[in-house]
């Protein structure tokens, strides 16, 4: 009955792309599995360890004029390989001038954060940290 269908054919031919596309990702999965796992990144380690401390900070220092403020900010900082702030910068207001305010001052309250690990001072003299913080 569906022999005699013409778009069966097109149908058919997709079943088999989308067979052969799924073998390829296997391959590919294949072949990433057996590569040897790579070191972690010291960058990525050193983001953790600053989110981690300004958020300590904000939740133990969060301005009292702001608690009922809702919204996300998203900031750039700058830490320079000592681990001073050399600026914050606001990319993106939460509409709220006074939790974007909040936010800037916990990370620099958060300040000065630890100094660059050596295998990541000897590439960088700066970082440039963008992130989206949420307050709910």
């Amino acid at each position: 009955m569906l022999a005699g269908y013409a778009g069966w054919a097109g149908a058919q031919d997709v079943a088999e792309r989308a067979a052969a596309m799924m073998r390829l990702e296997r391959e590919i999965n294949e072949q990433l599995a057996t590569r040897a796992p790579a070191s972690p990144r010291p960058f990525a380690a050193y983001e953790e360890a600053w989110r981690l401390k300004v958020e300590q900070v904000g939740a133990q220092s969060y301005p009292s004029e702001v608690r009922t403020a809702r919204g996300s900010v998203r900031l750039t900082v700058i830490v320079r390989s000592d681990g001073s702030v050399q600026a914050v910068t606001l990319d993106r207001s939460s509409g709220h001038p006074v939790l974007d305010d909040a936010a800037m001052w916990i990370v620099r309250q958060a300040g000065p954060f630890a100094p660059f690990p050596p295998e990541l001072a000897k590439q960088y003299d700066r970082l440039a940290i963008t992130r989206t913080w949420f307050f709910e």
